[in-house]
């Protein structure tokens, strides 16, 4: 079994908390992820946001969705 030096784990670390934080707010041009639709029966423009919000949270950017999920909820009511 070999050793792993704690350069190498601080360097993995930081990679893998890089990737994380980026899948979140790395990419600002949200059109090369797809469409979705899912019908509401709210305004059109909440019904706008909570596509957008789900296409975050089929892309895994769960903190982008959940804010875009919040602004739902303000437009919806």
């Amino acid at each position: 079994m070999s050793k792993i030096s704690n350069t190498a784990v601080v360097a993995f670390a930081g990679a893998a908390l890089m990737s994380l934080a980026q899948s979140a707010f790395g990419q600002v041009d949200d059109s090369k992820l797809g469409k979705v639709h899912f019908e509401t029966s709210c305004k059109p423009e909440a019904q706008k946001l909570f596509d957008q919000a789900m296409l975050y949270q089929h892309s895994f950017w769960y903190r982008a969705s959940q804010k875009v999920f919040d602004d739902v909820l303000k437009a919806c009511c």
